[in-house]
């Protein structure tokens, strides 16, 4: 292998490294699980008797767990089937040691009732560890599977089938993107321990963990997430973190998104603002108030449409809504309308969903159109505030978006989501008509009518626009695709016009352009093509041929200028010569001998 390979390799490997480590830190330091197999059941009291929990025992133990096991006894219907779920350490949940309570002695009496031990497993390490173990020692698990060991039965059965419904539902789904499970923001709704603490505090948490907390990342939302184990809950109902009509609404809400976020952001989940009767921008309200009260007592809560009791007497924990919570109140009471059963309360619900689908498939077109109209007119001639009209776009898509991300087809608040679908589908209307240029003129053809006057005539196929406000005519001394910002010629205000003659025009060629403009002063100047002509001299010759000409007699005039000179030169009197004196050398006799 090259030392070329050999660095590229380590390059990759050093980047697999880096990523490894990045997404290491992302998880909590120390993820807490079942505690240590050695580990042994102790009293239940043990929690409070040391003095560590308290707080915690005493809440806890106003809680229906707390009695299990004398509730268990005071049923005619028990066996000893039924026991491994009211005591502690009998094999449920299956996780831990079923090294308890035995079931055929009925011992020990300590580990009566579902106490700490059930879900944080047998707590004798936990107990004699030091503070800096504690959290090595015992279990800290976050699955709904712990609670649905014993909260389970078949779909539909009289004996609790929490976890199985819970199972089918949308917040058991666990097989989540990577953009959710990457992002901390995303977390706060879609992993249980950061929603737990997003219902508790209201505030968005900017980190998987902080401080001390060590539960393990489950990416789903489960029961702790909600319910509290160790309180009897808000209100003393159902043991839910927060009050019913809030716990909801936590996750399931816009998330401040506006109109103004559009089209980036969309309200991500507005079932609060539907049912609040808040949802949206820009619409009337005064009939629109559906479900919400400023008294509590009068106002339709999430639970009662979404948790409406089933045969087994509890909450459906499918959260899929049940239409017989609708006869609650559409009953003989008289509120409209009327309902004496579910199928007729079902029926409503369906035909509140087609109305509001139907409404959805004509709404999302026009915004097609509306930002299609937009981003058309950016490039071309307009009389328009494109901003204004881009922000009418955005109020648009997003009331559109806020009854379509509602997900309930309306039925939320089936008046807000008419009242926001009809303005949003009158917007996007408007927009379209506003911004819509008339078409394209055809049949534009150029001929010269008087060489003498440089004189022209151009004709064209007349505009069809409904909207019609002016022809105009260009007439440039170059081709052009954008004429946005070029001058025109002249103007015509007669649609029935079909062509105009120009005068005053030097030889030259020129490349004519016939647009159509509305009366809101959108024009199509882009990606448009010409008509050319070549506009001659009188004599018959176009303006490059004089040009050439021109050009002709000055190489001429130049040269002859030239030659003249050269001819001058050789006719210039010459200067006399003067002859230098010749110094004669004196004569030499000869020699005779």
């Amino acid at each position: 292998m090259s030392i070329k390979t050999w660095k590229l390799a380590l390059a990759f490997g050093l980047c697999a490294l880096g990523v490894l480590i990045f997404l290491m830190l992302q998880l909590p330091n120390n993820e807490a699980g079942p505690p240590p197999t050695t580990a042994a059941y102790v009293p239940n009291d043990s929690c409070a008797r040391i003095g560590c929990h308290a707080d915690l025992n005493a809440t806890f133990n106003q809680t229906g767990h707390a009695r299990a096991y004398p509730d268990l006894i005071s049923n005619p219907y028990h066996n000893k089937n039924c026991t491994p779920c009211h005591v502690v350490g009998a094999g449920k949940p299956s996780i831990y040691p079923a090294t308890g309570y035995d079931v055929t002695t009925d011992l020990p009496t300590y580990l009566q009732n579902v106490s700490c031990q059930v879900c944080h497993g047998p707590g004798s390490l936990h107990e004699a560890a030091s503070s800096g173990q504690k959290l090595q020692t015992i279990g800290l698990v976050m699955n709904s599977s712990l609670c649905g060991s014993c909260h389970t039965g078949a779909v539909g059965s009289q004996h609790h089938p929490t976890y199985n419904e819970w199972n089918i539902s949308g917040h058991a789904e666990r097989n989540l993107p990577s953009y959710i499970k990457t992002n901390v923001q995303c977390a706060n709704c879609h992993e249980s321990w950061m929603a737990m603490k997003l219902i508790e505090t209201g505030t968005l948490r900017t980190s998987y963990r902080t401080g001390s907390e060590d539960a393990p990342l489950t990416w789903e939302i489960g029961c702790p997430t909600c319910h509290d184990p160790h309180s009897v809950g808000a209100n003393g109902f159902a043991q839910l973190r927060v009050d019913e009509n809030q716990i909801c609404q936590r996750c399931h809400n816009a998330y401040g998104a506006t109109y103004a976020s559009e089209p980036n952001v969309a309200p991500h989940h507005p079932m609060a603002e539907m049912r609040n009767n808040t949802a949206g921008y820009g619409v009337d309200r005064s009939q629109t108030n559906y479900m919400y009260s400023l008294d509590p007592a009068n106002s339709v809560s999430c639970f009662n449409c979404h948790m409406g009791i089933e045969n087994a007497g509890l909450p459906n924990h499918t959260f899929a809504p049940n239409p017989t919570a609708c006869l609650v109140c559409h009953d003989s009471t008289g509120l409209e309308p009327d309902l004496t059963n579910a199928s007729q309360a079902q029926a409503v619900i369906d035909s509140v969903a087609a109305k509001t689908d139907g409404q959805l498939t004509i709404g999302k077109p026009l915004l097609d159109d509306a930002i299609a109209a937009i981003k058309q007119m950016a490039g071309n001639r307009t009389g328009e505030d494109l901003n204004a009209w881009m922000t009418q776009y955005k109020i648009a898509k997003f009331n559109l978006d806020t009854v379509d991300l509602d997900m309930s087809h309306g039925n939320h608040n089936p008046g807000l989501a008419d009242e926001l679908l009809v303005d949003s589908m009158a917007r996007s209307n408007n927009t379209i008509t506003n911004l819509t240029p008339p078409d394209r003129i055809t049949g534009v053809q150029v001929t010269v009518t008087d060489m003498a006057d440089g004189q022209i005539r151009v004709s064209w196929t007349p505009s069809t626009a409904s909207d019609f406000a002016k022809y105009r005519i260009y007439v440039l001394s170059s081709s052009k695709t954008n004429i946005t910002d070029s001058a025109w010629r002249l103007q015509l205000d007669d649609k029935s016009t079909s062509s105009v003659t120009i005068d005053d025009l030097k030889a030259s060629t020129y490349y004519v352009y016939v647009t159509a403009v509305d009366s809101n002063g959108n024009e199509i100047t882009n990606t448009v093509s010409p008509a050319s002509i070549a506009v001659k001299s009188p004599g018959g010759l176009s303006t490059e041929a004089l040009s050439l000409i021109a050009a002709m007699i000055v190489v001429i005039v130049v040269a002859s200028v030239i030659g003249v000179l050269l001819i001058r030169r050789r006719q210039a009197p010459k200067a006399p010569e003067t002859k230098a004196t010749e110094t004669e050398a004196p004569e030499i006799p000869e020699k005779k001998e």
